[in-house]
């Protein structure tokens, strides 16, 4: 009986080894994040600098907006997304629209 259960236990223990051994299975590649997006927008409307103040924070508390640059004398807004951050078009007409202003053009560029 004691041979018996002493060559299960060497049984068991060859076993868990090899299967220590084998390699891993390999790991699915991750999807590289997309790359950080700048936006142009042109707005119309904006008349003193309490309009630029005003867009600037709208867009800074979005989470996907990493900074934003809003020029008066330009009537334009810059948008510098987070690395794999989105913001539709949509959203951004809305923003805009809703703080009073008219998206006129918008454009986005990648690095």
């Amino acid at each position: 009986m004691r041979h018996l259960l002493a060559a299960a236990l060497l049984l068991s223990l060859s076993l868990g080894t090899a299967e220590a051994q084998q390699p891993a299975p390999a790991a699915a590649p991750a999807a590289a994040p997309r790359p950080a997006e700048r936006i142009t927008v042109q707005v119309r409307g904006m008349v003193c600098a309490f309009c630029a103040q005003g867009l600037d924070k709208i867009f800074k508390d979005e989470p996907a907006v990493a900074s934003v640059d809003v020029s008066l004398d330009l009537e334009r807004m810059v948008i510098q997304l987070k690395p794999g951050g989105s913001l539709e078009d949509a959203r951004i007409r809305k923003l805009v629209g809703d703080a009073g202003f008219d998206v006129i053009q918008l454009d986005r560029a990648r690095p």
